[in-house]
């Protein structure tokens, strides 16, 4: 079976403690629950959660779509390596949606000072104060959707099929508007019951 694989155009990880902090550029995307406290934290002295964007080419997702796999049978995952995992509950459940909104990556670091604010946020898709989301962190289509359980001894890499979101954003692209989305790229977080649960931090 042929492996084509294709990497990113942009990401970045939204916070809801740091409502307007773009982080575009670090290296690291989180998913993540902590206790905060400090004088960014806008959210008072509770846990805060961070949920991760990552977008991909459409002309790259077209080109493989129609020229390397055309009518064959095919499947996709989308997989994310993890640089670090500490306190990780007895089935934490991690979830994939497809984004609604278009949005820009931008050039911050976590906390740098002072904060970057050309881009995306828990707060806003482009720079601060520039086209809301319509829910704080993010908005995204509630179906379909992929999700992915850890226990202490799983493999911690995420690797989520995600090929029903997919075949909606290749239907867009082939001109099929009734049956398609645009592609804006995929949110991961963790599963809404355990976002703002203290004593998780992933």
């Amino acid at each position: 079976m042929a492996v084509y694989k294709i990497f990113p155009t942009q990401d970045a990880t939204l916070y809801s403690a740091y409502p307007e902090m773009n982080t575009g550029l670090d290296e690291i995307i989180e998913a993540t629950t902590n206790f905060i406290t400090g004088a960014l934290q806008s959210q008072g002295d509770e846990p805060q959660t961070s949920r991760l964007l990552v977008q991909f080419s459409s002309d790259d997702i077209s080109y493989v779509s129609s020229s390397l796999i055309q009518n064959n049978q095919w499947q996709a995952n989308l997989k994310l390596f993890v640089a670090n995992t500490t306190g990780i509950q007895t089935d934490t459940v991690v979830q994939v949606n497809a984004v609604s909104q278009s949005w820009n990556m931008g050039t911050g670091k976590y906390l740098t000072d002072p904060i970057t604010t050309n881009g995306v946020s828990w707060l806003y898709r482009f720079y601060s104060g520039s086209g809301a989301w319509d829910n704080t962190g993010s908005d995204w289509i509630a179906t379909p959707s992929a999700s992915q359980t850890f226990s202490y001894k799983s493999d911690l890499d995420l690797n989520f099929n995600v090929t029903e979101i997919v075949n909606k954003w290749t239907a867009s692209l082939a001109g099929d508007s009734n049956n398609g989305w645009s592609n804006y790229g995929f949110i991961v977080r963790q599963s809404g019951s355990q976002e703002f649960v203290n004593n998780i931090n992933q």
